[in-house]
């Protein structure tokens, strides 16, 4: 009897523990890194105006609005000039000029490391504006020494529409002296001086060969009153220099008309 009762505890006991194993504890899940998602490159800004607008024969400037560094500029239309960005302070800003009435288009594009930007076209509208005409500079007095020295020169050269031609010479020295020569984007002698040159080119035609002996004289008068460092800074009395002495020989150029 004793040895029935103990087989039924003991089998009592091991139904207990059967029921209470639930075996090993599962492993929790092993969490997984999730590659980050690479950051989208920002878009490049790059926006010019709608219109730009200006005289015949003035300087225009257009600003483009962009996060490069540098911007390229094309002229799409003949007769649309784009000045070399290397003589300006700024490529994002193009100075343009035209000699004739009408519209065109000038286009900018840009790049960030080897990623272009969208070109952005702007219309240059060229034309004279219904404003007052401003009064013509005085002529040199006739016993200018200046006004002389470019008249002797002037009576050397042979160009056809000569008049004309000295006329268009003494407009590009006008405009240095009443608007170029005060440019902030114009900051060195050495850019200025190539800047008119540059608009003389433009509006006259190439030193070498059109009123080769009156530039020469224009030349070697600037050189004798201006600086001669082209790296040197234009400060506020550097350009008063400049203004007057581009003013001076305007006014003799008239006078050898």
């Amino acid at each position: 009897m004793k040895n029935l009762l103990a087989g039924m505890l003991a089998l009592s006991m091991a139904a207990a523990a059967q029921a209470d194993f639930v075996g090993p504890l599962p492993r929790p899940p092993v969490a997984r890194s999730v590659p980050k998602k690479a950051k989208a490159k920002a878009a490049l800004l790059l926006s010019l105006p709608a219109e730009a607008r200006g005289r015949a024969s003035a300087f225009i400037r257009v600003a483009a609005e962009t996060d490069c560094k540098a911007v390229r500029w094309m002229a799409l239309d003949e007769g649309l000039e784009v000045f070399p960005p290397e003589l300006l302070k700024d490529s994002r800003t193009a100075v343009v000029i035209a000699s004739r009435p009408g519209r065109y288009r000038l286009l900018a594009y840009a790049a960030r490391g080897d990623e272009p930007s969208e070109p952005a076209v702007c219309l240059v509208v060229v034309g004279d504006p219904p404003l007052p005409v401003p009064p013509p500079a005085p002529p040199a007095p006739p016993d200018d020494a200046l006004a002389a020295a470019f008249r002797a020169a002037a009576a050397l050269d042979r160009d056809e529409g000569k008049a004309d031609l000295l006329g268009r010479l003494a407009a590009v020295y006008r405009q240095a002296g009443a608007e170029t020569s005060s440019r902030a984007e114009v900051p060195t002698w050495g850019v200025l001086l190539s800047v008119v040159a540059e608009a003389a080119r433009m509006r006259v035609g190439d030193p070498a060969s059109v009123l080769k002996e009156t530039r020469r004289a224009v030349s070697l008068h600037l050189k004798s009153v201006l600086p001669a460092e082209p790296g040197k800074a234009l400060d506020a009395e550097g350009r008063r220099l400049a203004a007057a002495s581009f003013a001076r020989v305007a006014a003799a150029l008239e006078a050898a008309r």
